[in-house]
């Protein structure tokens, strides 16, 4: 790389003998050093570059890491494979409200779930009987996320409720 700048250096140069392109020539030194420079930079750039995506990060990955709050209450990875997947994992969440953003959020920690709302019940004329209470309005904002038994529930449960409403509670079954 370094010998083609020299080379493209060279064609620059006017005409003439006094502008020679012999290897020994000082000129030549000159254009090598630059050429040897400007390879090197090119190498870096190209290093930089890789520290754009998680994937191939190495360089930059405790300033990605900073920057998403990680490691975080929930997952504190060890390895670099595990730290750059935590820092993609990261950066593909949106956010969101819907069953289906909190679906995501779990396959994204590599985990299938479904959701089930917690019955809701409420007095309905015709119905409900003299007395029934109007509602059980503790369940109404309760979530249940239905997972493969052999899940760490703990870390599940955390992923869920660092992402959740305020006003909401999700209970994880097995």
């Amino acid at each position: 790389m370094a010998l083609d700048y020299t080379f493209s250096l060279q064609n620059l140069l006017p005409i003439g003998a006094m502008w020679t392109r012999e290897s020994s020539a000082n000129i030549t030194k000159l254009l090598q050093a630059l050429g040897d420079e400007f390879g090197r930079v090119e190498d870096r750039v190209t290093d930089l570059l890789a520290e754009f995506y998680p994937d191939t990060l190495d360089e930059l990955l405790s300033d990605w890491e900073r920057v998403l709050g990680l490691p975080d209450d929930c997952y504190t990875p060890t390895t670099t494979t595990e730290r750059r997947a935590a820092v993609k994992s990261k950066l593909a969440l949106r956010g969101g409200q819907s069953e289906d953003y909190f679906i995501a959020l779990a396959a994204a920690s590599g985990y299938v779930i479904t959701i089930d709302r917690h019955p809701y019940d409420f007095f309905q004329v015709g119905s409900s009987a003299v007395g029934d209470a109007l509602s059980n309005d503790a369940w109404q904002f309760v979530w249940i996320a239905n997972a493969d038994p052999l899940v760490n529930v703990d870390l599940l449960e955390c992923v869920l409720e660092n992402a959740t409403q305020a006003h909401t509670v999700v209970v994880v079954e097995q």
